[in-house]
């Protein structure tokens, strides 16, 4: 029973570091920046998380001879998750930012056309490539 728990958990805490990991990435490539509150948040998972999976690897050999010691350190990662969650909700959370003015109906409708015609000429000129390429 104990090897299963240690293998499921393994599993799961190696899952969320995975999907953690991952959707940074693609904040990072979108460009999409967390805040400071949901950045620890993130941090204070991921920490866990990759303990507990470094720790579920050596402990599931020598587990009996240390269990007590794996219980410790288990304990001090979540609680340094805790601090890296905790520490950021203490301080007042800054003032909301009004939402960002929105562009005019007609501006809009110009610049889209803009767009679009950008687009079409791109369209055409990549055509013409292609055509002479293949010639």
């Amino acid at each position: 029973m104990i090897a299963f728990l240690l293998t499921a958990e393994h599993s799961l805490d190696l899952g969320i570091s995975v999907i953690l990991v991952a959707l940074l990435a693609v904040g990072v490539r979108y460009q999409v920046w967390l805040g400071g509150i949901e950045r620890n948040v993130v941090l204070g998972f991921a920490v866990y998380s990759t303990f507990q999976v470094i720790n579920n690897s050596f402990m599931k050999h020598w587990m009996m001879k240390y269990f007590h010691w794996w219980v410790s350190a288990s304990m001090v990662s979540f609680e340094v998750a805790m601090f890296i969650w905790i520490v950021p909700l203490l301080r007042p959370l800054p003032p909301p930012t009004p939402s960002p003015m929105l562009l005019s109906e007609e501006t809009s409708v110009t610049l889209l056309r803009q767009i679009v015609e950008q687009m079409r000429r791109i369209v055409e000129e990549l055509k013409r490539l292609g055509k002479a390429r293949w010639k």
